[in-house]
């Protein structure tokens, strides 16, 4: 993991950042108990080291928060300089079981849409009596056709061939 641009790379597919991943975890930790600034820095920086926080961008990102709406109450000697989430805006609780049930939920529900996907296509293409889709060909009364420009080929010599008189104009066209 780097960081890039005031972005935290995880993987090369996503880029996160760092602002947001720092509020995102410290509501996380709040949500759970009362944490100091220096417990906070040391939480988050253990989890993302190139972060490199200090007690006052947790200061910082605290102010941001509760200026967002969240209700914190700032660490003073009756709460052993801790700081407590009396409040907030969001009423989902960040738990790391929530975490793993939603993303087994969202994997399971991927599975079962794949395998309901996969059940019609097979009932389709046996319905339709092909093999697969890429083969699906258009058929009349004697010709089967494969491809779209046959088809419309083939309709027009038809069409020709059933309005002999049409064919004739067409032939005087083309000469002139």
């Amino acid at each position: 993991m780097d960081i890039d641009n005031n972005c935290i790379v995880p993987s090369s597919k996503h880029k996160i950042n760092s602002t947001g991943l720092r509020l995102f975890l410290i509501l996380q930790f709040l949500m759970q108990k009362r944490y100091s600034k220096s417990e906070l820095c040391e939480l988050i920086n253990l989890k993302y080291p190139n972060l490199n926080i200090n007690p006052d961008i947790i200061r910082l990102d605290i102010n941001t928060l509760k200026s967002a709406g969240f209700d914190i109450e700032i660490g003073h000697k009756g709460n052993n300089y801790k700081y407590v989430l009396n409040w907030n805006p969001l009423k989902i609780k960040f738990t790391k079981q929530l975490i793993i049930g939603i993303i087994i939920v969202y994997i399971v529900a991927k599975i079962i849409r794949s395998i309901t996907y996969n059940n019609l296509k097979a009932e389709v293409l046996k319905e339709l009596g092909f093999s697969h889709w890429n083969v699906v060909s258009y058929f009349d009364e004697h010709v089967t056709v494969k491809s779209r420009q046959t088809l419309e080929k083939y309709d027009d010599i038809k069409f020709f061939k059933e309005n002999r008189e049409k064919f004739e104009q067409a032939e005087n066209i083309l000469k002139r």
